[in-house]
């Protein structure tokens, strides 16, 4: 009981320390970024969008590494479950959500689509390189088409951005981007350099112990790595998330809380996921492949079917959504215990 309890201790103690070096890393990495002369807008678009997601890409990194793929895989759809669920579920019952179009447009189209093809690539039982480089190419080529547009209320952004990815365009941007390198000379600041690799020195660690025990906790316990990574794991990892859309909510920012939780999402399936595949392929389950890899696409599609008509989330639906995420965790439990689906 002694040594259960010291484990759980040192793995609160992991997920504080990634939350708060993530934090500081972000913070100081933008401030290095800006006297390199980097435009405020790529910032935004990277670094804002990324930086609530610094916690899962470091966590799934190095569990896979560790060759536990099943607890990497778990931490970001479980992340995305979490934060479609948990956390808009909470967003929404504490007031409605008011949300520009805009956002749907640009952001919410594509989360829906990453989870369609999660769902596609679920069918072969596995995610293999090839397709984690073509994640990886549609978030490259999301990030590019925004610099290259910056037409945010773009009524056919979507459809503009597709054939962008589908006719190779991106790559004749990202050129354009190379050649087109501002050069001009800015005063780095030596402190933020060092503070920046430094707090991402303790991101990793930190990172390590809530690998490391939550390994150790699901072996005790008796249940699968995938299950600690999609409920233990994907609640500490998503607490950045929780704390902006709350907070957003709060001042009646809905973009900010939506666009925070959508942009994470798409961050953690298109990139993060595919990193890790990069590292060691992974495999799906039968319980993946049935129950959480739709149930995601399910969640995914009821959200923007909630607010794509009044751009807004009402109480009731953030209810509906809070539900959906209790339900998911019931039956996942569950699984562990009856094993419904193997």
């Amino acid at each position: 009981m002694l040594e259960f309890l010291l484990n759980v201790i040192i793995l609160v103690i992991g997920f504080a320390i990634i939350l708060k070096s993530a934090d500081i890393f972000i913070d100081k990495i933008s401030l290095v970024a800006k006297s390199l002369g980097i435009s405020e807008f790529i910032i935004g678009l990277t670094m804002v969008a990324f930086g609530t997601s610094v916690p899962e890409l470091v966590s799934s990194v190095i569990a896979s590494l560790k060759g536990s793929s099943q607890l990497a895989l778990g931490n970001l759809v479980g992340s995305n479950i979490t934060n479609l669920g948990l956390i808009l579920g909470i967003t929404g019952m504490i007031s409605v959500v008011k949300i520009n179009s805009h956002i749907i447009k640009r952001d919410g189209y594509l989360m829906l689509l990453s989870s369609v093809i999660f769902y596609l690539f679920t069918v072969s039982f596995e995610l293999s390189r090839i397709e984690a480089i073509f994640l990886i190419l549609m978030y490259l080529a999301y990030l590019l088409f925004l610099f290259k547009e910056k037409k945010i209320f773009d009524t056919d952004f979507f459809e503009d951005y597709l054939n962008f990815f589908i006719n190779f365009e991106f790559l004749s941007v990202l050129k354009q981007t190379n050649h087109n390198h501002n050069h001009h000379k800015h005063k780095v600041v030596i402190k933020d350099i060092i503070l920046s690799i430094i707090s991402l020195a303790f991101v990793v660690l930190g990172a390590n112990l809530v690998v490391d025990k939550s390994l150790w906790m699901a072996r005790t316990i008796g249940v699968t790595e995938g299950f600690i990574g999609y409920t233990l794991v994907a609640l500490g990892t998503t607490l950045p998330e929780m704390s902006v859309s709350i907070t957003a909510a709060k001042k009646g920012k809905g973009d900010i809380a939506l666009g925070n939780i959508l942009g994470s999402n798409i961050v953690n399936i298109l990139f993060i996921l595919s990193i890790s595949a990069l590292i060691a392929p992974i495999s799906f389950s039968n319980f993946t492949k049935f129950f959480v890899a739709p149930f995601l696409l399910f969640i995914s599609f009821l959200l923007i079917w909630f607010i794509h008509k009044k751009n807004r989330l009402m109480r009731w639906q953030g209810a509906v959504m809070f539900g959906l995420y209790i339900l998911f965790i019931l039956i996942s439990s569950a699984n562990q215990v009856f094993h419904f689906i193997k």
